[in-house]
């Protein structure tokens, strides 16, 4: 059986405290500092972390898909800004692999458009 490694077993424990137990990310941060928890903090869920607004969207002032909305963003743009704003409080390397697969997706897009509006300007200037 493989071994762990002291950061992959901190991060399958905050993995645990958190998705399984049910810590919110203040509660998770005191107890790898201290190894104790202080029984004041507010317990999960809490009524700003819930499954449609989870916390690991609410790390700025604003809301991802409040910001998604207003932009009007496409689906895959949509992706690449939830999985970069959310990286580093929720799956980190894993997220980031995830808005690069959005990201090259919607390069693909862009150059086959790209392509097919300069394909539809030759044949315009040659058919006339």
């Amino acid at each position: 059986m493989e071994r762990l490694t002291t950061i992959e077993k901190k991060a399958n424990l905050e993995k645990y405290l958190l998705d399984v137990i049910g810590y919110t990310y203040k509660m998770v941060e005191e107890v790898q500092q201290t190894g104790l928890l202080d029984p004041t903090l507010e317990p999960y869920p809490s009524k700003d972390n819930d499954a449609i607004s989870p916390q690991h969207y609410q790390q700025g002032n604003i809301q991802v898909l409040d910001f998604i909305t207003d932009q009007k963003f496409s689906y895959l743009e949509g992706n690449i800004v939830k999985y970069i704003c959310r990286y580093k409080a929720k799956n980190g390397l894993e997220d980031l692999e995830k808005a690069q697969y959005y990201l090259n997706a919607l390069i693909n897009e862009v150059f086959i458009a790209d392509e097919k509006q300069a394909d539809e300007i030759d044949e315009e200037i040659l058919c006339g």
